[in-house]
């Protein structure tokens, strides 16, 4: 059963989409909030920027208050400034560590072992 809006209940949706929650609106006009999207939709309707800034602004806020409450601030992905000097340094790497010859010689025998896995495997496959 597809649910429709009256034309009051239109034109308010149309008059307060912009600058109002769509939970608040979706109680106001009694439809689920997915419903509330795809009316939105069909009438071609969206959030205004500042409406978005807004909300974008209050969720950070809550983000960092919630963030110090429970001591997980700073927030994923956050530098602390001039800390990068301190950081881990790659060394060498095994190649240039043991040498080219050793370092061929260890591929080579690992070439050799998977091959004979795979040789092992594909016996114990066929014949059980």
């Amino acid at each position: 059963m597809k649910i429709t809006l009256t034309q009051n209940q239109e034109v308010y949706l149309v008059k307060h989409f912009k600058h109002t929650h769509n939970k608040e609106l979706a109680e106001h006009l009694g439809i689920s909030e997915s419903t509330l999207h795809r009316m939105a939709r069909s009438l071609g309707l969206k959030k205004s920027k500042q409406f978005m800034r807004k909300c974008q602004a209050a969720t950070a806020a809550a983000a960092r208050i919630s963030h110090l409450a429970f001591n997980t601030y700073p927030p994923k992905g956050y530098r602390i400034p001039g800390s990068e000097k301190h950081q881990f340094l790659p060394g060498p790497s095994m190649k240039e560590r043991i040498g080219e010859e050793r370092w061929q010689k260890a591929k080579m025998k690992a070439r050799e072992t998977r091959k004979e896995t795979f040789r092992k495997e594909r016996a114990r496959a066929t014949f059980g």
